[in-house]
């Protein structure tokens, strides 16, 4: 607003979560589990719609809103997706992995990711355990209204960076941005072990 009265041009851009070449994080420990064929587990029952963003698509959107001059606020995330549990579905199919997709109560799992935070047990943030369960997905019309079109659906943006991960030396990845490096798995490594 105050930009707008005082004509300031503006750009701001509201990306969804971000993959593509070279993000690890917290997705280095679901790849890692897949690629391992242990259970994926989700909080709630994933029956919510998830959007995510590829890294590429982001800066095409900036760069064509940077181009065009068209100042203002844009949320950017891919226009295909699905829910979180199809996409994880998805992703186990393409990765023939034995993994299951497996299911915890929401309360219960937020409580206790909660106190395992709080801890520092848990490599899980109060973003991932507090907004997992929830839709969220973001309205990319004034994008697309541009010329604006993402090339990556959730599932072609999730196999690339699998295929990625399996092609990355974890060894070199241990300093850095947290989404760029791996992450320790904590106390999450005991779910590994459960049936």
């Amino acid at each position: 607003k105050v930009c707008n009265e005082g004509a300031l041009p503006l750009i701001v851009i509201r990306p969804r979560t971000i993959l593509g070449e070279g993000r690890l994080g917290i997705f280095q420990i679901l790849f890692k589990w897949i690629q391992e064929g242990v259970n994926i587990y989700i909080i709630g029952k994933g029956e919510h719609l998830f959007q995510f963003v590829h890294a590429h698509d982001l800066i095409d959107a900036y760069m064509l809103a940077m181009d065009r001059k068209q100042f203002g606020i844009y949320n950017v995330g891919t226009d295909s997706f699905k829910t979180l549990a199809e996409d994880l579905e998805d992703l186990i199919a393409f990765a023939k992995s034995k993994s299951k997709l497996r299911r915890l109560p929401e309360k219960l799992s937020i409580f206790a990711l909660t106190v395992l935070d709080f801890l520092k047990l848990s490599p899980l943030a109060p973003w991932h355990y507090l907004t997992y369960h929830k839709a969220f997905h973001f309205d990319v019309t004034p994008l697309k209204e541009l010329g604006w079109k993402p090339k990556y659906s959730n599932t072609q943006l999730f196999e690339e960076s699998y295929s990625q991960f399996l092609e990355t030396d974890l060894e070199l990845k241990k300093e850095g941005s947290p989404h760029r490096r791996i992450l320790d798995e904590k106390i999450l490594w005991l779910m590994k072990k459960l049936p």
